[in-house]
C-alpha cells in the first residue's frame, strides 16, 4: 500500500446483493421476504428465478440478504487488519454456485485456528499456495519433502549463483513463470505484431500501429551479489509474436521461467 506494507489478497464473501435482477439470479434467498401489505414474496432457501427476481426488485429493499457466496473480488489486507476477519481456507469445498457446501467451515483469525458459520466468515483465501513463500512454492512434491529438507531447500536458492546457459527444470511446479515475470527480468512483446530487428541489445517489434520502441535488452550489468545480469534474445528477425510472448531469456531464466540450475544427467543399466 501507499504506508509500504505488504498486503495480502482474499476473496471477499458476499452475504447481501444489491436488489437487481442481475445480481439476484441464481442466488439463494436466507430469510422470508414479504412486501409492504405482509405477503410472502420469496421462502428463505429458495433459489432466485427470473419470475422471482422481478417481484424482489420492485420491492423499496435496497439490499437482499442471500447465502454467502465467495466472490471474485480480491480485496488487499495488511497483517493488523487480516487479524480482524475470520478467514477460510482455499481449499474448503464448494458449490457450483460458489456457496459454501458445510455449515461450519475451517478458519483462521489471527493465530488461531477453529470452525465458523458460513455466515460469519467474510473472506477466504485465493490459493491454498498463498501459505507458502515463493521459494517454498518452487519446491516439487514439497507435501512429502521433511520440513527441516523444505526448509533448507527455501533457503538454499537464494544462494544459487547464475549460470552462464541456464536450463528450466524438466519437473517443476508451475511458479517458475511467475517468479521470472515479477522479477523484471524478462521483456514480454507489448502487442501482436513482426520482430523487424534483433541485436544484442534490443529488440524491434511492428505491430498494427506501427514499430513500436525498441525493447532494450541489460547487458552484462554488476549486481549486488557480484554477479551479473545479461539478458539475450530467443526470438528472430521475422517472427510472428503475441502479446506478453517473452521476447529474451536473462540471468537464471529460460524460456521465461526461474532456472537455477541444471537438470540431472543420470543412466540406470541393467
Amino acid at each position: 500500500n501507499k504506508y509500504g506494507f505488504v498486503e495480502t489478497p482474499y476473496c471477499r464473501v458476499i452475504h447481501e446483493v444489491p436488489n437487481a435482477v442481475s445480481e439476484l439470479l441464481g442466488r439463494t434467498i436466507r430469510e422470508d421476504i414479504v412486501d409492504n401489505e405482509g405477503c410472502l414474496i420469496a421462502k428463505s432457501g429458495i433459489l432466485v428465478t427470473e419470475d422471482v427476481a422481478q417481484k424482489l426488485a420492485s420491492l423499496s429493499t435496497q439490499t437482499i440478504k442471500v447465502v454467502p457466496f465467495v466472490s471474485s473480488q480480491v480485496t488487499y489486507l495488511t497483517a493488523d487488519e487480516e487479524d480482524q476477519y475470520a478467514i477460510a481456507q482455499a481449499k474448503v469445498p464448494l458449490n457450483e454456485r460458489n456457496e459454501f457446501a458445510e455449515e461450519k467451515i475451517e478458519v483462521k483469525m489471527g493465530s488461531k485456528y477453529f470452525k465458523e458459520a458460513a455466515d460469519k466468515i467474510v473472506f477466504m483465501d485465493v490459493s491454498p499456495k498463498q501459505i507458502f513463500s515463493v521459494s517454498a512454492s518452487l519446491i516439487p512434491f514439497l507435501e512429502h519433502d521433511d520440513a527441516n529438507r523444505a526448509l533448507m531447500g527455501s533457503n538454499m536458492q537464494r544462494q544459487a549463483v547464475p549460470l552462464l546457459r541456464p536450463r528450466a527444470p524438466l519437473v517443476a511446479t508451475g511458479m517458475e513463470r511467475e517468479v521470472a515475470k515479477y522479477s523484471g527480468q524478462v521483456i514480454f512483446a507489448p502487442e501482436d505484431g513482426v520482430v523487424t530487428s534483433v541485436t544484442s541489445a534490443q529488440i524491434v517489434i511492428e505491430g498494427e500501429r506501427g514499430k513500436n520502441p525498441p525493447c532494450k535488452l541489460t547487458k552484462f550489468v554488476r549486481t549486488n551479489q557480484g554477479t551479473c545480469i545479461n539478458q539475450y534474445p530467443i526470438v528472430n528477425k521475422g517472427d510472428r509474436v503475441r502479446k506478453g510472448q517473452v521476447l529474451v531469456n536473462s540471468t537464471a531464466i529460460d524460456d521465461g521461467g526461474l532456472a537455477l540450475g541444471q537438470n540431472v544427467t543420470c543412466a540406470f543399466m541393467s
